[in-house]
C-alpha cells in the first residue's frame, strides 16, 4: 500500500510539472510526437549517436516519451489513458532498448537518462508487461554503488534508487535509497554537501548554492513530501525538515532576486541561457505543503518574482563561502571574495561550460533591483569587466587551463549583524594586489579600494558594473548622449533607479555601446550571434599602478540619495586599515588589515590586537560591536577602546564549524 502511494506521488510529481523533466506538457506537442514516431518506435529529427556532452542529441527520445506518458496518466488531459498513447510508450521504450544510445558523459549514462527512464516507468508500470522492466533494471543499477557519490550527484543516484524500488516494488531498495538522501541531509562541514552557514559546496570547496544545491533543494523537498506519512517516512523527519528549511531559508533564500538565483552562486552555470531561480522556487512550494511551521516564508519565497522580487529584508555574511548578500526593498547586492579557503570557480566542463569565469570569485558584485540586470546578458560580455572585481586587462585571451584553484590569501571574509554587514580581500594575482572592501549599510554600499599595485606593462581596472541598460540613464541630472561619458567624483550616474557615485578624488568613465558574442564564446550553447547594448562603469587605474585607491556609493535613487552620502566619512582608506562611518545610521565599519587604532568622528578611537573586521555601533550608554576574524585562524581577540568609552574587551572567537562567522559584544555603563 505505502509503494503504491510513493509510486502515486513520484508520478503526480512528474505531470505537476514539480520536477526538472515535469515540465508543463504541451498537449499540441504531444500530439504532433504521436503523428511523427516512425513505426520502428524512433523519430527522424533525432540523433542517436552522439558524442556531445552536454546537449546529448539522443536524450529528447527519452523526454518525448516523458510528456507522452504524463498526458496518458494525468485525468485532466483529453488523451487520458488513450491506448494509442500507451502503444506509442511501448513503441518508444523498445527502439531506446535496442538502440541503446551512449554518450561519453558519464552524468548522462548513469544519472540523467535512468531518472527520465524511472519516471516514464512510474506512469505505466501496471500497465505494460514485465519485459519493459527487465530491459530498465541495467540502467537503474549503472551508478551503484551509490555511496562512491557525494553531494547533489549522491541524492540524484538515491531517487532512481528510490524509483527502482517503487518500480519493482521491493522495499529493500526504496530504503536503500532513502538512506543514502538521509545521510546527505546534515553538516558536510567543509566537505561536498549543506555548510554550516547554509550555503552548498560541490565538487569540492565550492559554493554551488544556485547550480548543484538548487537541485538539492528541489529534489529533497520532493522526497520529504513522497514520504511522508508512509511507513518509509524517516523517525528523525522533522529535525531534518528544520535543517533542511533553513538551508532554503537561511542560505539559497538570502541569494534570490526575483526569479534570479545570484550568479556568484553559480558556478559554471552562468553560461547557460535562462538560468533562474526556478528549481529552489519549486522546492520551497513544495516544502510549504509539509512544513506548516513555515508555511508563510517558503510560500512567499516560491512566489518570488521581478515584479514582486524581494522576499528577505537584511544581511547575511557566509562565512563558509567567503560571500556576502545585502537585501534592502529597493536594491540588493551580493560580494564574493577569494580566500585560500575555498575554491574560486569550477573547471570547464562538457566542452567548455563556464571557461571564462576566472575572475568570478574577485570581489564580484552583482547589484539587483528586480533580478533581470544581468539576464542573458554573458554571451557579449567582457569577462575581465565583471562587476566589483580588479583585474589587469591583458590581450591575451583567457586561458581555461588556469581557471580553476584557491585563492592565495587568508584574510577574506565578513562581519555581520543580520541588518548590516562588511566584507573584505587582501587580494592577490599574478603581480596584482589590492585591499578591497564593501561596507554594506541601510541606504548604501560603499566600496573602497587600496594599495592597488601591479607591474604588469597593462592597465588595471575596477569594474563597478557590466549589465543591461535600464531606465532612465543620467549622469549629474543629464541624459547621456556620448558613448564614453567621463565620471568625476561627488556626481550621481542614475540607471535602473539606482545611483552610482564616485567618492574622495575617484575618477572612471561610462560606457554605453553596443557588443556581439554568442553563448558558445563563453560555454557550450548557440553559436548564433546576439548583440546587446552593454553599459560598463569603471575606474582605471592605469598601467603599474602603485598604490592606487578608489571609493564609490551605489544607492537606490531618489531625491534624497546626496543628503545620505554628506553624512557619511570615509575615516580611512589605506594599506592598513578601510573605515567609514555614517551619522545618521550611526554605525562606523572596519576593516583592520594590521593590528593598530583607528579613530571615529563621534571620538571613540578603536584598537584591536590583530586583524579583523569589525562593525560598531553606540545605542545611549551601550556599545555595541560585532567581529571576526577574516584569516579563520584566531581563537580570542582583545578590543582597546578610548575616548567616548575607555576599556579593554577580550573575546573567544568561534571555533570549529563556525570559525570566521561574527561574535557580538555589548559594553554598557
Amino acid at each position: 500500500m505505502d509503494i503504491e502511494i510513493i509510486r502515486q506521488r513520484l508520478a503526480e510529481i512528474t505531470i505537476s510539472g514539480k520536477s526538472v523533466a515535469g515540465s508543463k506538457t504541451d498537449e499540441n506537442k504531444v500530439v504532433n510526437w504521436l503523428q511523427s514516431m516512425q513505426h520502428d518506435g524512433t523519430w527522424s529529427d533525432i540523433t542517436y549517436h552522439s558524442d556531445n556532452l552536454k546537449d546529448w542529441e539522443a536524450l529528447p527520445h527519452l523526454t518525448r516519451l516523458l510528456h507522452i506518458s504524463k498526458m496518458w496518466d494525468c485525468p485532466d488531459s483529453k488523451l487520458y489513458r488513450h491506448d494509442d498513447l500507451l502503444q506509442t510508450i511501448l513503441r518508444g521504450l523498445d527502439a531506446w532498448y535496442r538502440i541503446d544510445p551512449q554518450n561519453p558523459n558519464w552524468w548522462w549514462m548513469q544519472i540523467g537518462a535512468p531518472q527520465r527512464l524511472a519516471d516514464i516507468l512510474l506512469t505505466i508500470v501496471d500497465h505494460c508487461d514485465s519485459s519493459y522492466i527487465e530491459r530498465a533494471i541495467p540502467a537503474f543499477e549503472k551508478h551503484l554503488p551509490g555511496n562512491r557519490f557525494t553531494g547533489q550527484n549522491l541524492v540524484w543516484v538515491a531517487m532512481i534508487e528510490v524509483s527502482h524500488g517503487v518500480i519493482v516494488k521491493k522495499p529493500a531498495i526504496i530504503a536503500a535509497g532513502l538512506h543514502l538522501i538521509h545521510n546527505e541531509v546534515r553538516i558536510m562541514a567543509r566537505n561536498e554537501g549543506l555548510q554550516p552557514d547554509m550555503t552548498f559546496f560541490q565538487h569540492g570547496l565550492l559554493l554551488y548554492s544556485g547550480g548543484y544545491g538548487q537541485n538539492f533543494a528541489s529534489d529533497v523537498a520532493r522526497l520529504f513530501w513522497v514520504i511522508n506519512g508512509t511507513r518509509f517516512q524517516w523517525p528523525d523527519l522533522q529535525p531534518k525538515m528544520q535543517l533542511f528549511t533553513r538551508y532554503i531559508l537561511d542560505g539559497s533564500r538570502w541569494m534570490v532576486r526575483g526569479r534570479t538565483f545570484d550568479y556568484s552562486a553559480i558556478g559554471r552555470e552562468i553560461s547557460r541561457c535562462n538560468h533562474s531561480a526556478e528549481l529552489l522556487l519549486r522546492g520551497a512550494a513544495i516544502l510549504a505543503e509539509v512544513n506548516h511551521d513555515k508555511h508563510d516564508e517558503l510560500a512567499a519565497l516560491a512566489a518570488s518574482s521581478p515584479a514582486n522580487p524581494v522576499t528577505v529584508i537584511g544581511n547575511r555574511m557566509f562565512w563558509c563561502a567567503d560571500y556576502m548578500a545585502h537585501h534592502r526593498p529597493g536594491f540588493s547586492v551580493t560580494i564574493r571574495v577569494p580566500s585560500n579557503r575555498v575554491v574560486n570557480v569550477d573547471d570547464p566542463c562538457c566542452g567548455g561550460e563556464g571557461r571564462l569565469c576566472h575572475h568570478m570569485a574577485e570581489g564580484a558584485t552583482f547589484i539587483y533591483r528586480d533580478g533581470d540586470e544581468y539576464r542573458n546578458i554573458f554571451p557579449v560580455w567582457n569577462w575581465r569587466h565583471i562587476p566589483g572585481t580588479t583585474v589587469e586587462q591583458h590581450s591575451e585571451p583567457l586561458n581555461p587551463a588556469s581557471l580553476r584553484g584557491f585563492g592565495t590569501t587568508s584574510f577574506c571574509g565578513g562581519v555581520s549583524n543580520n541588518l548590516v554587514g562588511a566584507i573584505t580581500t587582501d587580494f592577490k594575482r599574478d603581480s596584482l594586489q589590492a585591499r578591497k572592501s564593501w561596507f554594506c549599510f541601510d541606504g548604501a554600499v560603499v566600496a573602497l579600494g587600496a594599495a592597488i599595485s601591479s607591474t604588469a606593462a597593462v592597465a588595471v581596472r575596477t569594474t563597478i558594473d557590466q549589465c543591461h541598460p535600464r531606465g532612465t540613464l543620467l549622469y549629474h541630472g543629464e541624459p547621456l548622449t556620448e558613448e564614453v561619458t567621463q565620471l568625476m567624483p561627488n556626481k550621481e550616474l542614475t540607471h535602473n533607479q539606482l545611483a552610482v557615485t564616485l567618492l574622495n578624488g575617484t575618477n572612471g568613465a561610462v560606457t554605453l555601446k553596443n557588443a556581439t558574442g554568442s553563448w558558445a564564446d563563453c560555454g557550450v550553447e548557440s553559436t548564433e550571434p546576439i548583440t546587446l547594448p552593454v553599459l560598463d562603469i569603471a575606474i582605471d587605474h592605469g598601467i603599474k599602478p602603485q598604490n592606487n585607491s578608489y571609493a564609490y556609493t551605489i544607492q537606490p535613487a531618489s531625491d534624497t540619495t546626496a543628503a545620505w552620502r554628506r553624512q557619511l566619512m570615509i575615516v580611512r582608506n589605506d594599506s592598513l586599515c578601510q573605515a567609514v562611518w555614517h551619522h545618521g545610521e550611526n554605525y562606523g565599519m572596519a576593516i583592520f588589515f594590521s593590528a593598530g587604532e583607528t579613530s571615529l568622528p563621534n571620538g571613540l578611537h578603536i584598537t584591536p590586537s590583530h586583524p579583523c573586521a569589525l562593525l560598531y555601533r553606540q545605542e545611549g550608554e551601550s556599545t555595541h560591536l560585532w567581529l571576526a576574524d577574516p584569516t579563520q585562524t584566531l581563537t580570542t581577540i582583545t578590543i582597546t577602546l578610548r575616548g567616548l568609552k575607555n576599556a579593554t574587551l577580550t573575546t573567544t572567537l568561534p571555533v570549529h564549524e563556525y570559525v570566521g562567522s561574527t561574535v557580538a559584544l555589548i559594553l554598557s555603563t
